[in-house]
């Protein structure tokens, strides 16, 4: 098993390496008057991902994390509290731009453009956590001179949290139109497709308790002194399958070139890209996953 899991990180880490011979191998190939593609940009685009974590069942944590102390654990007086999560994870995308020649004069066509390169992104893919509160009166304290009752209630919280997580690794196509080609300023959007592998899939559990003490004067709350100091924190950490990850998303965005009169500035573009989208998934131990993302970020663009 180990063995197989070594093979497959090398597999992720060799795909950036076959990419940038094949670049080079297309810059090469420029010269032959038959080509009919020309490699005319390079991009990088770090950014940030908010994408939705579906909820997760007791049962699909205990398949995910089947030796969980836990999870094992009484479990009794528990209640879920499920709800799809939106969590924000960072992630790039970065590679080369591609543009089709006229057949009769090898000249490069102004729309479009093809993208080509790897995506990065981590975050969750299930959500789930359990709650608890147990309440005692813990003392009845009476006044001497009014005869008023101050009860000290005690209550006592316990808190479960389940996370699956993992990162993933993606070759990533595109095909980009531009509003005014050549403009210093100029909208494009288009149409994008991954696909690649999942690796350091993982099943995080995290327990906490802790609790407070109320006064309440003649059954009116007052005050709440809650206590840390008592307080029991436990975390666990579980391995999980690699699976198969695809995404679907519409590239939009605004491209400004930096230079106006100097060759080499004038080859600097910075934009600004949305990408709203789906990602489809496996989790092997569970079923499919469907998640809505929106992926946004500032890049930086080398066009010659």
């Amino acid at each position: 098993m180990d063995k197989m899991k070594t093979a497959k990180s090398q597999f992720i880490c060799v795909i950036p390496a076959l990419l940038v011979l094949m670049s080079l191998n297309g810059f090469a190939q420029e010269k032959d008057s038959g080509t009919k593609l020309r490699v005319t940009s390079a991009w990088i685009l770090p950014g940030a991902s908010w994408q939705t974590a579906q909820d997760g069942s007791l049962s699909d944590f205990k398949q995910l994390a089947p030796g969980s102390p836990i999870l094992n654990g009484n479990l009794s007086g528990f209640t879920n509290s499920f709800g799809t999560n939106f969590s924000s994870q960072t992630g790039f995308s970065g590679g080369v731009g591609i543009q089709f020649l006229n057949r009769k004069n090898q000249t490069v066509r102004a729309n479009p453009t093809l993208r080509l390169g790897l995506s990065y992104r981590n975050g969750e893919v299930l959500y789930g956590s359990l709650s608890k509160e147990t309440t005692a009166v813990i003392d009845t304290l009476t006044s001497s001179q009014t005869g008023a009752e101050l009860y000290l209630d005690s209550t006592y919280y316990e808190s479960i949290s389940m996370s699956a997580n993992r990162e993933v690794l993606m070759l990533d196509a595109s095909l980009i139109f531009e509003s005014h080609p050549g403009s210093r300023w100029t909208l494009f959007g288009g149409a994008g497709i991954a696909a690649g592998y999942s690796f350091n899939a993982t099943t995080d559990i995290f327990y906490n308790n802790y609790y407070d003490v109320q006064t309440a004067v003649n059954g009116s709350p007052g005050f709440v002194d809650p206590n840390f100091d008592n307080s029991n924190f436990k975390s666990e950490r579980f391995r999980n399958d690699e699976s198969f990850v695809g995404e679907i998303y519409l590239p939009l965005g605004v491209d400004f070139k930096v230079g106006k009169e100097r060759e080499f500035w004038k080859k600097i573009h910075l934009f600004y890209e949305v990408r709203p989208g789906m990602q489809f998934s496996t989790i092997p131990e569970l079923r499919s996953v469907v998640r809505t993302q929106i992926h946004q970020g500032i890049g930086l663009k080398l066009k010659w």
